[in-house]
């Protein structure tokens, strides 16, 4: 009960500024440079709520996927094939990688509200602009609203760093895992190559611990062994064909499930993220231009258009990865040597994998939008179309 009582404020802290910003932003429209500071607030920090309310809602299907993704990394990091390990802990640098620029963005966010505090007292203005029904500069009204702002960019902030990080986590072990997959799809009609084991040596433990990202050679990342997903497929009698091909297909069936899964779960919210995206890209640009002609600080301005930019480009560099991956493992499948294993018995599931293999694997926001660097180049130059329609809208109006 406390919980949700503590979840419900959260949400209404943040709601409380959105609100009020766009009523300034609704009030004072006429003037679209001023206003303008109001976008780079209020459709990031609403994207940002539903998407938490999103979750919440969806809790038991959020850690369904957790699990379903998650659960073979946990088995996989085991293998007692190097090139495993290797593609495992690269991924990891670029775990840690991203974490290190999520948590520096999020830092960079809560600066713009925190560190310049003795100046918002003194001149008895918002970090993020508002109109309000009352006169909110006297105290303690200014300082209340002053603190739930500040309170409601860290829990934005935190937000962003906890839910961004985990669903491209989502992303990164799949491609991790449909590299194991095109392996695997090789490996099928040699029946010199062995399965793996889910027991990692202490030759390939030494070479792990002493993993450096710069100087790993091209020859340890590439996979000797069959691998297996589960201790059932590590300890099998009678191997085969068919029964890799099988298993094969089985893996990459769940990983397209988990994806769609993925997809339809944040429809709406991934959409969001474009146009939000698209909003500061645009903005951001508008406002950097008119801050640099008055001489003001363009140091807000810099920010939030550096983090939006980054925040696009790292779901859409996720998403061309996956889709590369996912063509490659085409490859992988048409090459498995299936041409030789055809059977009466083996035709219908030859046929499947095949068929499988041609379904596309992409991270969407719905209809509209495929996650791409195709499609991040396409919002900066719609961005900046919009950004110089707007400037010249301005010049004409002056």
């Amino acid at each position: 009960m406390v919980v949700t009582l503590v979840r419900i404020f959260n949400w209404a802290v943040v709601m409380l500024t959105i609100v009020a910003s766009t009523a300034d932003f609704c009030i004072n429209i006429d003037d679209f440079q001023e206003v303008s500071y109001n976008l780079n607030y209020i459709f990031p920090l609403l994207i940002t709520v539903f998407r938490s309310v999103v979750i919440y809602l969806k809790r038991n299907e959020f850690r369904r996927l957790i699990n379903d993704i998650h659960m073979p990394i946990s088995l996989l990091k085991y293998s007692s094939d190097l090139g495993v390990l290797t593609i495992i802990r690269t991924a990891m640098v670029f775990q840690n990688f991203d974490y290190t620029i999520f948590v520096l963005s999020s830092i960079s966010v809560l600066c713009l509200g925190i560190l310049p505090i003795k100046l918002f007292l003194r001149t008895r203005e918002f970090p993020i602009r508002g109109s309000y029904p009352f006169n909110a500069t006297q105290s303690p009204i200014f300082e209340i609203i002053l603190s739930s702002q500040c309170y409601g960019l860290l829990l934005a902030s935190l937000w962003i760093l906890i839910f961004d990080t985990s669903l491209l986590g989502f992303i990164r072990w799949i491609n991790v895992q449909l590299m194991i997959l095109q392996a695997n799809f090789r490996h099928c009609n040699d029946m010199t190559t062995s399965r793996a084991s889910l027991s990692v040596s202490q030759q390939n433990y030494s070479i792990i611990q002493a993993y450096q990202f710069l100087k790993v050679p091209e020859e340890q990342e590439e996979i000797q062994f069959f691998v297996p997903f589960t201790l059932e497929e590590a300890n099998v009698p009678a191997d085969s064909f068919l029964l890799r091909f099988q298993t094969c297909v089985i893996h990459h069936r769940r990983l397209i499930h988990n994806l769609n899964d993925c997809n339809s779960f944040l429809v709406f919210v991934m959409f969001g993220q474009i146009l939000s995206s698209f909003l500061l890209i645009c903005v951001g640009l508008f406002v950097l231009t008119t801050s640099l002609f008055e001489s003001r600080n363009i140091f807000v301005d810099v920010v939030m258009l550096t983090v939006g930019a980054i925040h696009l480009f790292y779901w859409c560099i996720y998403g061309n990865q996956l889709m590369i991956e996912s063509d490659k493992l085409w490859i992988s499948i048409y090459e498995s040597g299936w041409e030789d294993n055809l059977s009466r018995k083996s035709k219908q599931l030859i046929l499947n994998g095949l068929t499988q293999g041609l379904t596309p694997m992409k991270m969407t926001a719905g209809a509209f939008f495929v996650f791409s660097l195709q499609t991040f180049l396409s919002v900066v130059k719609t961005s900046y179309s919009y950004f110089a329609i707007l400037i010249n809208t301005v010049s004409a109006d002056e």
